[in-house]
């Protein structure tokens, strides 16, 4: 008769990644609010400062078309056609606001490069498969796999079938 192995314990995330994982999800929520305190920024600049959309997009990371959306959606009047704007220096308020969106920028891709390094460690020390730690990511488990392929972790077992390529 043969013995059953004891069922194995359902599977926890380790602190770290939980914390990493908290740690990018707050920061995808600041970061939401910089992208609209910056949108605002641009809608406020083009109000005040009279310049074509052309003529602001030049300083924001985004384009002309970006630009003209965002006057679209804070309702900003377009440019007089004919008029001349005044000569354009870019307000401190405005590249303040630039600068705090790149770092905010900045800061979101260091939060997104901690918490996939913390799944790749949680794949090679916690012996569990990609799909178990995949459901307690934000991520699918293709994503996951991606990581752990960016991150050399081995995979769990060898391979079974032989390619006849070796």
């Amino acid at each position: 008769m043969a013995t059953k192995k004891p069922p194995r314990p359902p599977y926890e995330p380790s602190k770290h990644m939980r914390d990493a994982l908290a740690a990018l999800a707050a920061e995808k929520i600041a970061h939401k609010k910089k992208r609209q305190a910056t949108r605002k920024a641009v809608a406020d600049e083009l109000r005040v400062s009279e310049q074509s959309h052309a003529r602001v997009a030049e300083h924001t990371p985004w384009t002309e078309e970006t630009v003209r959306s965002i006057a679209t959606e804070y309702q900003v009047p377009a440019k007089t056609p004919g008029k001349t704007p005044p000569p354009y220096e870019p307000s401190p308020e405005f590249t303040a606001a630039l600068a705090a969106w790149e770092k905010a920028e900045d800061s979101l891709g260091e939060k997104m490069l901690a918490a996939r390094k913390a799944v790749a460690d949680e794949l090679r020390t916690s012996g569990v498969s990609q799909a178990k730690v995949a459901a307690h990511t934000p991520w699918t488990e293709v994503t996951v796999r991606t990581i752990a392929q960016e991150f050399n972790v081995p995979p769990l077992r060898k391979p079974t079938v032989r390619s006849i390529r070796d």
